[in-house]
């Protein structure tokens, strides 16, 4: 596992936005494969650039991701309780790299089992969509 210098707190406003960026995780464990996130600089990226598998990594619907798949964590202390919801700005290249899944606390989350999917492929974009079309969320 690796070690990114991130530690993120909730603010005490009426929104509690947590704003992070991705390559700015607390910790990084690879894939069973040994494929892992990693920063890249694409165009239309912000910050220091963005994360992600290599191509070829993914497999589709996995059905053990939380166990098998690259992962990051991001520490983040609530102030907050109740459902937040999950928006990531991302970039798919086609079908097979469309999608994240999100958990808390080391455990997928039932509303992030299915993914976060980008779309339209080749165009940044911000989403908080799964599979099914229901939003993202976590229960704190």
């Amino acid at each position: 596992a690796s070690l990114s210098a991130a530690n993120y707190q909730q603010p005490a406003t009426s929104d509690g936005l947590v704003v992070m960026e991705a390559e700015h995780y607390a910790l990084r464990e690879a894939a069973y494969d040994g494929y892992q996130w990693e920063t890249v600089t694409p165009s239309g990226a912000v910050g220091e650039g963005a994360m992600q598998v290599p191509v070829g990594a993914g497999v589709a619907y996995p059905v053990s991701y939380a166990e098998d798949s690259a992962r990051m964590d991001f520490d983040i202390e609530f102030t907050q309780t109740g459902t937040h919801y999950v928006w990531v700005r991302g970039l798919a290249a086609n079908g097979i790299s469309d999608s994240l899944h999100v958990g808390l606390d080391g455990v997928a989350v039932s509303s992030g089992t299915a993914g976060v999917y980008f779309t339209p492929y080749g165009s940044w974009g911000w989403s908080s969509r799964i599979g099914s079309g229901a939003r993202a969320t976590v229960n704190v």
